[in-house]
């Protein structure tokens, strides 16, 4: 037992298989209450596309479409959201109050990123690998391998 403490390879090894999965650590995300919807099917002239008016008024989320992303959705850093994750011009959007009590903004588009603006004006982006709603579009092989190299973990609670 003494050569295995003091071999830094199987200590490695050992950290690796205690470490908790990913997928585990993603369910602990942002503890979500109350939901409102201000925009749904909305489409944004921020974001350039192809995407018609009546095609993003097909885009529908409900209060718990929203409850389920945020706990689920990975962090991403603002230029993983804003430049090299996919976009679209389909969105909803709205307010929230998290289980800490602490009101936001929050924004998901129909590309499964999302984001939080926090009380103070703080921002935190976020893709969701794991959403299984038929509401969004398909994942692109690009986006995965992205969101997976840029998870930064559960979002730390406000």
């Amino acid at each position: 037992m003494k050569a295995f403490a003091r071999s830094p390879g199987a200590v490695l090894a050992l950290l690796v298989i205690l470490a908790p999965a990913p997928s585990a650590a993603r369910r602990q995300g942002m503890a979500v209450g109350r939901v409102t919807i201000t925009a749904n099917g909305a489409r944004s002239l921020d974001v350039s596309g192809d995407e018609t008016p009546a095609f993003c008024r097909a885009f529908r989320l409900v209060p718990a479409d929203v409850r389920t992303f945020f706990a689920v959705a990975g962090r991403v850093d603002e230029r993983a959201f804003t430049h090299d994750l996919s976009m679209s011009r389909c969105h909803a959007a709205g307010t929230l109050t998290l289980k800490t009590g602490a009101r936001a903004r929050w924004f998901i588009d129909l590309e499964r990123r999302g984001s939080l603006v926090l009380p103070g004006g703080r921002t935190l982006y976020f893709y969701c690998l794991a959403c299984r709603s038929s509401k969004f579009d398909d994942v692109y092989e690009d986006d995965r391998a992205l969101a997976k190299a840029l998870w930064r973990g559960p979002p730390k609670r406000p």
